[in-house]
């Protein structure tokens, strides 16, 4: 099936591995990006947040999308042109999950500030709306809801 009697493989078998090895070279390309690792300190500082995220969530809904946040790493100042305030949600390369990569200030801003970029992330993480269109009012809204729970 896959070799053909003359011991070729065959072009289908070809095409599916190329396109296999181009569509890897392109995510690993496109995520550069945001591998640096948190501190110990700064992995404990986002679980905590996350935890109190959790507590704090206003309905089942954001319960969910912040149960789906999965924080990985944070930016390097300058890796990404828009500024290093930018963090991301990006899908998986199997597309089944995402991951959170933090801006490159994340650590420098007020807790606060903090929580709305996680409940932002989130946003992205459990809708899998990767677009910017709804998820700053859900976070506005979200946050006043969350805000005096927080400590904000």
């Amino acid at each position: 099936m896959f070799v053909d009697p003359s011991g070729m493989l065959s072009p289908i078998v070809l095409i599916v591995a190329g396109v296999a090895v181009v569509t890897l070279v392109v995510w690993a390309i496109l995520n550069e990006h945001g591998n640096n690792p948190l501190t110990n300190t700064e992995a404990e500082s986002v679980a905590s947040s996350w935890e109190k995220l959790k507590k704090c969530a206003c309905d089942e809904t954001t319960l969910a999308y912040i149960g789906k946040l999965t924080v990985t790493g944070q930016f390097n100042p300058g890796d990404i042109p828009e500024g290093d305030d930018v963090s991301e949600t990006r899908k998986t390369l199997a597309g089944r999950s995402s991951f959170t990569i933090l801006s490159a200030d994340f650590f420098d801003r007020p807790t606060c500030s903090q929580y709305k970029t996680l409940i932002h992330e989130a946003f992205h993480a459990g809708s899998w709306d990767f677009t910017e269109d709804f998820s700053y009012t859900f976070t506005e809204d979200t946050f006043k809801k969350m805000a005096k729970c927080l400590g904000c």
